[in-house]
């Protein structure tokens, strides 16, 4: 998706801060199925999700929007999308 992130930083975000705020409630969103994505990939998603024990997880299955570079990438799927999608949470 082209957005910068790094799961090793987040999670040391996420270490120090539950350090600071043990009680600290912490909820992410994610989207599944985007062109291009593989098995692997998606199954690094799952194990992010499992150790940085996020505490609410929504996800949503990819849909193309108005002039994302994506729209040009082979799509996955329907079933292959939505399958991940319901697997992920």
């Amino acid at each position: 998706m082209k957005r910068p992130a790094s799961a090793e930083n987040n999670l040391e975000r996420l270490t120090a801060w539950r350090a600071v705020c043990p009680e600290i409630t912490v909820r992410s969103t994610f989207i599944t199925g985007f062109p291009g994505e593989t098995e692997g990939e998606f199954e690094e998603l799952l194990g992010f999700i499992a150790e940085a024990r996020l505490d609410r997880v929504g996800c949503f299955a990819y849909s193309p929007v108005a002039g994302a570079a994506a729209n040009a990438s082979a799509r996955l799927a329907a079933g292959v999308k939505f399958a991940r999608n319901a697997g992920s949470g």
